[in-house]
């Protein structure tokens, strides 16, 4: 058995699909793009006189009908790390693009630099919790016009895990896909043995920009995977309802699914909604409410239907500290969507609405999901793992099971959580530490990470080769 969330029923979902179909038929879709329209005219679809794309529910059902049932793989640059992306392969990653830092000395937030972003990046990569890098962090001094590219080199110069990078242009993807060919060896091997996703993002209410939707249809060229954004405000550019907003996201992804597989049939395409809560007093984004975590679970579990792996919001506080609000409100969103069989939450590292990282936050959050994997691992319910043959015969004798080789066989399996950052020891051991609070034992950790992790670096051709199609991106 598993612990795990109920699935919705075959009516709900059935509802919610037709809902879906109708939003794409009726409503449309803006793509702000020449070639894109035609093409979806071309495969019968009809375009108004607003420029909206009105999509025949044959159509999207053909679309859906080509989305891979098992996910795809992604494999990190040495190809040690990889991930399974489907549905109910649960995985974890840091958010990206925080702009500011929580300084360990000050408490205060300062800009972040180049130097953190290395650092995060470090620490993703050595925390076992985590399964995908990205850049953490947006430094506010990386070097010139090409800065997002930069961010893209050193998350696989400083890690050995797949990534994902979220890019504005078609050129951005270009110059990405060409770094990424690189470093895999060619074009052909990264499409075999893809080395990152590309975050695309759509605008409610289902909209995508004319340079996001070039963007989209590049990546379809070069066969990258993608994941697409989007982001319904609950009563402002949604539905109030949670089961509305979930609805209004997927008919966005599966707009851009539509697309990209005109392109690139079965291309890898994951599903990242964020059902966004607001503060209805100041129109706000909020994320401590637990509608955050609530409408992950309703998207998950819709997103799931489709065979549509998910990348799912959770790890979200709107403290602006490490401390007892954040682990509430991190720990009660993370672990209600891990429940609910999604493929990837995101969220480690971040404070304030994701305006704010930390490297100790990201230690904690590592922690968090510690529990949450042990939490959703299988409980297996056999002969063997009752254990009552070794039992009985231990009560007839020692009477402590300790001794027994069925409990060093399960301990070795994971069975009991070990001892991470939590003081888990006697009050007297704490206090001959110096009574450390658990932003001071995360603290330590990175201290050890960053003065005993590191990874391979590029070699010399492989740095020319990168230096060469960033200075002729002309980003």
């Amino acid at each position: 058995m598993r612990l795990e969330l109920k699935d919705i029923s075959n009516s709900e979902f059935e509802l919610m699909h037709e809902s879906v179909l109708r939003l794409l038929s009726e409503f449309g879709v803006l793509f702000e793009e020449e070639e894109a329209q035609a093409l979806l005219i071309r495969a019968g679809n009809k375009l108004d006189d607003n420029g909206r794309i009105h999509l025949s529910e044959k159509f999207v059902e053909s679309m859906l009908a080509l989305v891979p049932k098992d996910g795809f793989m992604m494999y990190g640059r040495d190809e040690s790390k990889t991930l399974n992306v489907a549905v109910d392969k649960i995985a974890f990653r840091p958010s990206t693009g925080t702009p500011f830092i929580l300084d360990y000395e000050t408490k205060n937030r300062r800009e972040t630099t180049m130097d953190d972003a290395r650092i995060m990046v470090t620490l993703v990569d050595a925390l076992d919790g985590f399964d995908m890098v990205n850049s953490v962090v947006s430094p506010a001094n990386a070097p010139g016009s090409a800065a997002n590219l930069r961010r893209f080199i050193n998350a696989h110069r400083y890690s050995q895990k797949p990534s994902d990078i979220t890019v504005m242009t078609a050129r951005e993807v270009e110059a990405i896909a060409k770094i990424a060919a690189a470093i895999r060896g060619d074009k052909d091997q990264l499409r075999q043995k893809p080395l990152t996703t590309i975050d695309v993002a759509m605008i409610t209410p289902l909209r995508c920009t004319c340079e996001q939707t070039q963007a989209l249809m590049e990546c379809a060229k070069w066969g990258i995977p993608v994941e697409v954004l989007t982001s319904p405000a609950v009563g402002i550019t949604g539905p109030v309802t949670l089961a509305g907003s979930a609805v209004v996201a997927m008919a966005e992804v599966i707009a851009a699914l539509s697309l990209a597989y005109l392109i690139k049939p079965g291309l890898g395409i994951i599903s990242t909604a964020r059902i966004s809560p607001i503060n209805m007093r100041t129109a706000a984004y909020n994320y401590g409410t637990p509608e955050l975590g609530m409408g992950s679970v309703v998207t998950a579990a819709l997103s799931n239907r489709y065979n549509i792996p998910g990348n799912l919001y959770g790890f979200g506080t709107i403290a602006k500290l490490s401390g007892t609000q954040a682990m509430m409100e991190k720990m009660s969103s993370g672990l209600i969507i891990a429940l609910a069989k999604p493929h990837m939450i995101t969220g480690g590292g971040v404070l304030d609405n994701a305006m704010i990282t930390s490297p100790e936050q990201l230690v904690i959050d590592n922690e968090s999901i510690r529990f949450i994997k042990r939490i959703r691992k299988q409980i297996t319910i056999d002969k063997d793992s009752l254990g009552m043959d070794a039992f009985i015969r231990n009560m007839s004798g020692e009477q402590v099971m300790l001794t027994e080789e069925h409990t060093v066989k399960y301990l070795r399996n994971g069975e009991v959580l070990d001892a991470g950052l939590g003081q888990w020891g006697s009050l007297k051991d704490w206090e001959e530490e110096g009574c450390p609070d658990l932003f001071e034992r995360a603290h330590k950790k990175v201290e050890q990470i960053l003065d005993s992790h590191s990874v391979e670096q590029f070699d010399n051709a492989l740095e020319k080769e990168i230096d060469r199609i960033v200075d002729q991106s002309q980003l």
